[in-house]
């Protein structure tokens, strides 16, 4: 499968699209099951990911 925008997701059944900004404050939309979880960055040609429990970072 291959995600290239948010509709592909959307159609492979993904929902939700909460924004990270509202999960920081808000975190009651964080869902408590079990699942597969997906974050999605829109900002540019690459994030920075900090892994401090695995003290690396991509």
């Amino acid at each position: 499968m291959k995600f290239n925008t948010i509709d592909d997701l959307k159609a492979a059944g993904f929902e939700g699209f909460i924004p990270v900004a509202q999960l920081q404050t808000d975190s009651t939309a964080i869902p408590r099951t079990a699942g597969v979880y997906m974050v999605v960055y829109t900002g540019g040609k690459y994030a920075r990911v900090s892994l401090p429990r695995y003290g690396r970072i991509l």
